[in-house]
């Protein structure tokens, strides 16, 4: 008892809906106690499963939890205990429901270095094997743990504890102490003068001239002063201008995909879409599910005339933009120009849900006059075609319902009935 006295307190959750630790209702073998030094392996292997594995995904997360579990049921040693509460803060702040408990914690663990008890031999002898960080690293991730919650005046405090100079800016903007923000910011240019510096307060002043200072005294190597003063550009509409900024700064490190897709929309207002297609292509790599960068990449092939590879990619662009027509229209083009007759109609289908009335019938129109001429073709032509049949008379129907006041859909159905001989 004593013993466990001694080890950092751990908060409740104060809702009776959340667990603490899985219930197994099955009978099972009674678990073997851990040693110490077992407890500081599975810690241990707790951040290696968080470095090798996606951010933020949910199968690590719970696997992640399952480990810091079963070493918490036991653990009654500082060091351990202490870096199995860390390691289930980190977990815990993605929850909602969670996270306020999970900042406490946090809380907690900062306060206990004040404690006079245990004693350092005590609180050392672990931690060679453990995860653990410093004092000063614990509070500086308490700091951005508050930012993250909105709380940012109580960030403030930590951070002028800790002299981050960037961070106290950062902060005071948020609290809408913008001219706190220039003072401070101006007062550490003066003194000691830094690239980080420098960026914040161009973006505080709107003075691009001091972004292109910042990356001069990093001696070209602080590729955020390029990265943000492309940006302004960007802001200010002199897209063309930005353009060799943002290539430097994707030179030094080429894994800022909003900065590719700025550069992409740089590239598609010159006209550039060679450019457009390499900025492009690098965004989907580096975020599959983008698909406003899917819909961008496709129209730069289709401005080169490279229509199949225009349909590939937006295959996948009309999955996550679902419910924009300008996509599934640009689909339909690309559809239409390759020959994938039937996902001309399955684009047709989606843009009379999507656009009803305000539906353009010329595309309709010449896939009717098509089908209705390959019909009549004979051999493998008319086969293919027969199978459309039921599925374009079952789209004009779907048309001429939304469109019933609109004299081109009637003329569209007459000739194509017409032509297949259907007159009555």
């Amino acid at each position: 008892e004593a013993e466990a006295q001694k080890v950092p307190r751990a908060l409740e959750h104060g809702d009776d809906t959340i667990l603490e630790e899985i219930d197994i209702r099955e009978e099972m073998e009674k678990e073997l106690p851990l040693a110490k030094i077992d407890q500081c392996i599975i810690l241990s292997v707790n951040v290696d499963v968080e470095k090798h594995n996606p951010f933020g995904d949910e199968i690590t997360q719970e696997e992640m939890a399952a480990l810091v579990g079963r070493v918490g049921k036991e653990c009654a040693d500082w060091s351990i205990h202490s870096t199995h509460l860390l390691l289930k803060c980190r977990i815990e702040k993605s929850r909602s429901r969670t996270v306020e408990r999970s900042a406490l914690q946090h809380q907690v663990l900062v306060d206990q270095h004040a404690d006079e008890e245990p004693a350092g031999l005590e609180r050392m002898r672990w931690i060679h094997a453990l995860p653990y960080p410093p004092l000063h690293s614990l509070r500086k991730e308490l700091a951005f743990r508050f930012l993250d919650l909105g709380a940012a005046a109580t960030a403030l405090e930590v951070f002028e504890h800790m002299e981050m100079w960037e961070e106290m800016v950062r902060c005071h903007v948020i609290m809408g102490q913008s001219k706190r923000a220039i003072e401070i910011a101006t007062e550490r240019v003066a003194v000691h003068p830094s690239p980080e510096m420098l960026c914040c307060l161009a973006e505080l002043k709107n003075e691009l001239s001091l972004y292109e200072e910042a990356w001069q005294l990093s001696g070209c190597r602080f590729g955020h002063a390029k990265r943000m003063l492309g940006k302004a550009l960007i802001k200010q509409e002199r897209l063309e201008e930005a353009i060799p900024h943002l290539e430097a700064a994707l030179a030094l490190n080429s894994l800022y995909p909003a900065s590719w897709f700025s550069l992409g929309c740089a590239y598609l207002h010159t006209r550039d879409f060679e450019g457009a297609v390499r900025a492009f292509s690098r965004v989907v790599q580096l975020e599959p599910e983008d698909g406003e960068a899917m819909s961008n990449l496709s129209a730069a092939f289709m401005s080169l005339g490279r229509m199949q590879e225009a349909f590939q990619t937006l295959s996948g662009a009309v999955k996550h933009n679902y419910d924009n027509w300008r996509v599934w229209d640009n689909f339909l083009t690309a559809s239409l120009n390759t020959g994938h007759l039937f996902r001309s109609l399955q684009a047709l289908d989606r843009l009379v849900e999507l656009r009803g009335r305000s539906l353009d019938l010329k595309p309709l129109e010449a896939l009717c006059d098509f089908i209705a001429e390959r019909s009549a073709g004979g051999g493998d032509a008319e086969r293919e075609v027969q199978r459309m049949l039921g599925p374009l008379e079952a789209l004009l129907d779907k048309v001429s319902d939304v469109c019933a006041g609109n004299a081109d859909i009637w003329r569209i159905c007459a000739r194509y009935y017409a032509s297949r001989g259907m007159n009555e």
